[in-house]
């Protein structure tokens, strides 16, 4: 996700969650968050979380990715 806000809270837990949201009702923006893509891919000795969102282009426009955020909540290592 190349633009918007992340936020990211770490602590004990053994589960990683992430969370797409919007204020924006437009709906380009709410199907870009319903088919983006999140996996969970092995790096080394742990994991990477990798999130794609792409948006829709509209007469050759697109939406500010800033209308999104992201949150995660994963384990501390």
């Amino acid at each position: 996700m190349p633009a918007g806000e992340i936020h990211v809270q770490a602590g004990e837990r053994g589960d990683t969650i992430v969370e797409l949201h919007s204020s924006s009702s437009r709906e380009d923006v709410q199907q870009a968050i319903e088919e983006a893509r999140i996996e969970l891919r092995r790096r080394g000795d742990g994991h990477a979380v990798v999130v794609d969102v792409r948006p829709r282009k509209r007469f050759g426009l697109t939406f500010d990715r800033g209308d999104i955020t992201m949150r995660v909540s994963c384990p501390n290592d």
